[in-house]
């Protein structure tokens, strides 16, 4: 096993397939995260939620799977994408999608839980298939939220004329539900910087600034996932029709998937996304894992309508040293646990500047800042020598706010990389170097770039330091006492 690929930080089970974060609720002080798993990586087996807890949204419990097929009901085949509310009785209610091998459609399951979001009792069917004529030929991860005395369900969707649509019902009491027509809907469009897709699955809905804004992950059954964008949507109870100018890609890196959002917290709106790999399926296999979670990601909305993404302060509990240090042209002896911070100081010219984690052997990750351009370019295409790790240059522009002093934050786990930008914008990077630590950082170009490091440690409840996944919560930090 590639061991130094490992996150120490990030929400991974030890071994197995995990793909997309479902349900993140509050109850208390305690935050419940819920993510797609299979034990191993068969993905033939039926898939659970697993499910972690936090008090303070870094450090994380590993507890028992929270909902499991049932062999004789809706989810036999497996529990698939959802989220969860507090009802009316303080009851975490789960709605989320139980397939059955052999049907057209997925069946929209809840199931309530008893024990404030650690187990959930037998789920059953809310909402009836669509009638034949809409042909509707994807439904599933449904999404509920409150507003006002109304609970709402937005609903993924797809046409067989590739219409792709967030469908959306009602309800008053959780349990009756009543469609109440397309919420958004979209032919589907391809454009240089993406495929807006078939269909449009893991819907959230968030209000930022009093809008709705909603998230979706555009699929195909032929090309499968492809990316997470989001729509503003003042309006769209006369008219849900989208156009291409509307939809802003949430993340800008090829490793970003599924999307998950909570939308109260002590720090704002928070969304999580599916860290997908980028190394071939039989590595993952040599290796016994794939997939992880991303960060939670502080979330807003910029002026022209797209998300704006920023990690949590509190992040910086991981840092071994607080003053961590600075990159005066390299640095080395450095491990596989990061967080970089990138700001212009003195005057900013037009010139830029280049950032390398060197991994040895010739292998390295490059980060490029062309202040003139304003554009920030990550390339992978020399971080491993093994040819079963994907490769690619990928580029932000358009970047106004690169000169601000607020400077670009990076966060390395292992074979990840969240580079967050000033204005809001992230990509998500897998890379696979197979050269272990001790790694080393070397910045050339601009004179007035500077760039500070910090080691990070793990989570210390994680899964590879206890051993197996926790029983039940231990104690930490309060919500309260992070401010």
């Amino acid at each position: 096993m590639s061991e130094h690929l490992f996150p120490k930080y990030h929400v991974r089970p030890p071994t197995g397939y995990m793909n997309d974060p479902n349900g993140p609720i509050l109850v208390g002080d305690l935050a419940h995260l819920y993510y797609q798993y299979r034990p191993t990586l068969d993905l033939a087996s039926p898939v659970l939620w697993a499910h972690v807890t936090s008090t303070d949204l870094v450090h994380w419990d590993y507890h028992r799977p929270a909902i499991t097929p049932h062999p004789q009901l809706g989810d036999r085949g497996g529990c698939w994408s959802g989220n969860t509310v507090l009802d009316d009785s303080s009851l975490v209610r789960a709605f989320y999608s139980g397939n059955v091998i052999g049907e057209p459609l997925q069946r929209t399951l809840s199931a309530t839980s008893s024990d404030g979001g650690f187990s959930f009792a037998r789920p059953r069917e809310v909402v009836e298939s669509p009638a034949a004529v809409e042909n509707i030929e994807v439904l599933r991860d449904p999404f509920v939220w409150r507003d006002g005395p109304i609970w709402r369900m937005a609903m993924g969707a797809g046409t067989s004329d590739e219409t792709a649509m967030v469908r959306l019902y009602e309800s008053d009491d959780l349990e009756t539900w009543a469609y109440a027509g397309p919420l958004l809907r979209m032919p589907r469009t391809r454009t240089d910087g993406w495929d807006s897709g078939a269909m449009w699955e893991c819907p959230q809905v968030l209000v930022l600034d009093g809008q709705l804004v909603a998230i979706v992950g555009s699929w195909s059954p032929t090309e499968g996932i492809m990316n997470v964008l989001s729509v503003a949507a003042p309006d769209r109870s006369t008219n849900p029709e989208v156009e291409a100018s509307a939809l802003h890609l949430v993340d800008h890196g090829p490793n970003f998937y599924a999307a998950s959002a909570l939308g109260h917290s002590p720090y704002g709106p928070l969304v999580w996304g599916w860290a997908t790999e980028g190394r071939s399926p039989e590595w993952c296999q040599a290796d016994g894992w794939s997939g992880m979670l991303t960060l939670p990601r502080a979330v807003s909305l910029r002026p022209d309508g797209a998300l704006s993404s920023a990690p949590l302060a509190q992040m910086s509990t991981l840092r071994v040293e607080q003053s961590g240090r600075a990159v005066p042209g390299s640095l080395d002896g450095l491990g596989a646990q990061l967080e970089l911070l990138m700001t212009p100081l003195g005057p900013v010219t037009d010139d830029a500047c280049v950032l390398r984690l060197h991994f040895g052997q010739g292998e390295y990750l490059e980060i490029s800042v062309d202040y003139g351009a304003n554009s920030v370019t990550i390339d992978r295409e020399q971080a491993s020598h093994d040819p079963r790790a994907d490769g690619g240059v990928f580029t932000l522009s358009d970047l106004d706010e690169l000169r601000s002093t607020d400077g670009i934050v990076g966060f390395v786990d292992g074979s990840i990389l969240e580079l967050f930008l000033p204005g809001g914008r992230v990509a998500t990077t897998r890379f696979y170097p197979t050269n272990p630590p001790p790694w080393s950082l070397e910045l050339t170009g601009h004179k007035h770039a500077h760039v500070r490091v910090w080691e990070l440690t793990g989570s210390d409840r994680s899964p590879h330091q206890t051993g197996r996944p926790g029983d039940g919560p231990t104690s930490s930090d309060s919500w309260t006492s992070q401010g």
